[in-house]
């Protein structure tokens, strides 16, 4: 009788070491289950919150973008008007100077009466948005409250009190 005792002493210990492991792995998977559960919704939470961020963002980079197109809008016509006032002043300084460059060819005496400075007026206000740049204005923003799901709760209640 000693063995068969023995025999059934360990087929029930054997049984029983199945049945224990069995409830470990579901309890195992479970635990799996809830954590991926709660790192979804983790996920789902931070991705609502990116996309208003993102759109503020985008909002800001256009702003800019529009600013900076309505600047170069504001200093071409100055730009262009100043060049071709400059471009004037030459030709007339050339044309002025032919008669004297004739003259020196020919040996005869040079009047440098005829050559005038020439000092450009530029109209400067049309280019106020170069000499005193706006700053783009932003609304103060507010992080975000997350809001915990009641079994996200229960999860870090349970974590703080040592167990899964």
């Amino acid at each position: 009788m000693g063995i068969e005792t023995a025999v059934a002493a360990a087929a029930i210990s054997a049984g029983a070491n199945l049945i224990g492991n069995k409830m470990t792995n579901t309890a195992q998977k479970k635990a799996a289950a809830e954590a991926n559960q709660i790192a979804q919704a983790k996920t789902t939470a931070g991705l609502g919150y990116l996309e208003p961020a993102y759109n503020k963002g985008m909002d800001a980079q256009q702003r800019a973008y529009e600013q900076s197109l309505a600047l170069q809008g504001q200093t071409f016509r100055p730009t262009i008007d100043a060049m071709q006032g400059g471009n004037l002043a030459a030709q007339r300084q050339i044309l002025a100077g032919l008669p004297m460059q004739r003259a020196a060819i020919l040996g005869g005496k040079i009047d440098y009466s005829q050559l005038q400075p020439y000092q450009q007026n530029i109209d400067t206000s049309a280019m106020q948005g170069l000499f005193n740049p706006q700053a783009m204005q932003f609304r103060p923003q507010q992080a975000p409250q997350e809001q915990m799901s009641p079994e996200m709760i229960a999860y870090m209640n349970s974590m703080q009190n040592g167990g899964y």
